[in-house]
């Protein structure tokens, strides 16, 4: 009788640690999706339509682009392709996101946000082969992208 219930005591503390280690491990990603979710919501409050940029490093082959994803202007350097963006870290006003496009391309770009229509971007990666960096003000110029 003793072996049984000290195998049932056994089996009830284990379960009580598993649970714990669960939830544990559930909340920490839950706590982790949470703010990937709040940083897009940031990047999601950024303004839509016609964009101006002023290099303040480095080169970018367009001065002005039709943002109608807020995603776009991580991968400035990319133009149209498809790319695949991962939430990295973030503070209070900005964001740094990894990204890869159809093997090609791919670097890191972090984003600063003074408000919806100003934001400061730092990006660098790979483009066509070569290395690239580059540094720009972005500035919101108007709802349309006439």
């Amino acid at each position: 009788m003793v072996k049984l219930s000290t195998s049932l005591a056994w089996r009830r503390i284990q379960c009580v640690l598993g649970a714990v280690a669960f939830l544990g491990v559930s909340t920490a990603g839950l706590a982790a999706a949470a703010l990937a979710m709040a940083d897009d919501n940031k990047l999601s409050s950024l303004a839509i339509g016609k964009w101006s940029f002023k290099m303040t490093s480095g080169n970018l082959d367009q001065n002005s682009i039709c943002v109608r994803d807020q995603s776009k202007l991580l991968i400035l350097k990319h133009g149209n392709m498809v790319c695949d963006t991962n939430f990295l870290r973030a503070n209070a006003n900005s964001m740094t996101y990894s990204y890869s496009c159809a093997g090609t391309a791919q670097g890191i770009t972090t984003i600063r946000i003074e408000h919806s229509r100003l934001v400061h971007i730092h990006s660098q990666g790979v483009h066509n082969g070569a290395p690239y960096s580059f540094a720009a003000e972005g500035r919101h110029m108007s709802t349309s992208c006439r």
